[in-house]
């Protein structure tokens, strides 16, 4: 009769042949009938990582480790380090997790698994070009991207859809930034318009006489970049004109960064003095 034993602690070497005396006797039967018990030592628990599914987006907890327990004596028991006791695990974070593995005699197997996430998908302006004349459209965004899974794709708030934006009017902007595991972050922006350059004939002193030159103008200038650069239609470049004759006088004020206006005014002068004769008879 053929019968198992199961040993719960026992260091075996290697195989043995042991002779079970059958007569009770406490020494191996030599001759007599008696039963062979061979040891062996049962097979090494294993582990094996079947798979491994890491976060596409930084920060998620999407992971998930599945795993698969092979040799020793079954029913298995777990022991994850993230506290779960089941033989697979799920909704992970990026780090690394251990489990241990045991049998229904407690002999033990320990592994180590990672689960991996990308770098956080950064969306950064790096410059903004304002308009620099009032009333163009000649603003500049300029995006940076790192981190997350390239290839990227971009859609601005005004439609477009590549990394930078040119030829733009004043105001807000944002990007939705998208890598090819659909993980977003959003950038913002402002370009913004310089002040129109405004020009206030404060004063114009017409001609008193006929032919003199007692006119003069004088203007204010605000707005733009200063300073301001004039130029006068009668080649002068000050902010303002005395000792002028009747005539019309155009000035262009141009500011720092090129920005130009163009205004026009007057002096004028009264008719000149006439003196007329009559024939008086005596």
């Amino acid at each position: 009769m053929n019968r198992l034993l199961y040993f719960k602690s026992l260091i075996i070497p290697s195989m043995l042949l042991f002779a079970w005396c059958a007569n009770g006797q406490d020494k191996p039967a030599e001759k007599k009938p008696g039963v062979n018990i061979m040891i062996t030592q049962s097979p090494k628990i294993k582990v094996k990582v079947e798979a491994v599914t890491h976060n596409l987006c930084n920060g998620e907890r999407k992971g998930a480790i599945n795993i698969t327990p092979s040799g020793g004596f079954p029913p298995y028991r777990y022991v994850w380090s993230s506290k779960d006791t089941t033989q697979d695990i799920a909704s992970l974070g990026a780090g690394t997790y251990s489990v241990i593995v045991l049998d229904d005699f407690s002999c033990s197997d320990t592994i180590k698994v990672m689960v991996n996430q990308p770098e956080l998908l950064k969306a950064k302006v790096e410059s903004t070009k304002d308009i620099l004349c009032y009333g163009y459209n000649n603003g500049e965004v300029d995006v940076s991207v790192a981190g997350g899974t390239p290839p990227y794709s971009y859609n601005w708030s005004n439609g477009a859809k590549g990394q930078d934006i040119k030829g733009v009017n004043s105001g807000h902007y944002s990007v939705l930034v998208t890598d090819a595991n659909s993980c977003q972050d959003v950038a913002t922006a402002e370009v913004i318009e310089r002040p129109l350059i405004v020009r206030w004939v404060d004063d114009v002193k017409n001609i008193k006489c006929n032919g003199d030159s007692t006119g003069s103008i004088d203007i204010t200038v605000s707005g733009g970049i200063p300073p301001y650069q004039y130029q006068w239609s009668n080649n002068a470049v000050t902010e303002d004109l005395k000792k002028l004759t009747a005539g019309k006088y155009q000035v262009v004020v141009k500011d720092s960064k090129g920005c130009t206006e163009v205004s026009l005014t007057k002096v004028n002068e009264p008719a000149a003095l006439t003196v007329t004769f009559s024939a008086v008879s005596l």
